[in-house]
């Protein structure tokens, strides 16, 4: 199906990240539509310091970010969704 111009976001990842040497130094990374309001993904940036962005380090990110938010029902999709595919919109969110 293709998006409408006016279609909401299910999920949305903001993140400032930065990298010396190949490894992650400082990581913010906000989360929105997984909970009644935006939240950080603490857990995610805890476990991304000092580690290379790999695939493997972004999907663990991905695992590890679930355990801050708080999915909800809606007209647009529900929690369960919201949940599922939180990983792969962090993943994704820092593909160059």
């Amino acid at each position: 199906m293709r998006r409408r111009l006016n279609s909401a976001a299910i999920v949305t990842v903001a993140s400032v990240t930065r990298t010396a040497d190949g490894l992650v130094t400082f990581s913010r990374i906000a989360l929105g539509g997984v909970a009644a309001r935006p939240v950080r993904a603490l857990s995610a940036e805890r476990l991304l310091l000092g580690r290379p962005l790999t695939h493997e380090v972004l999907t663990e990110a991905g695992v590890a970010a679930q355990s801050d938010i708080d999915p909800f029902d809606d007209a647009y999709a529900s929690a369960w969704y919201r949940a599922r595919v939180l990983p792969v919109h962090l993943r994704r969110a820092f593909v160059p």
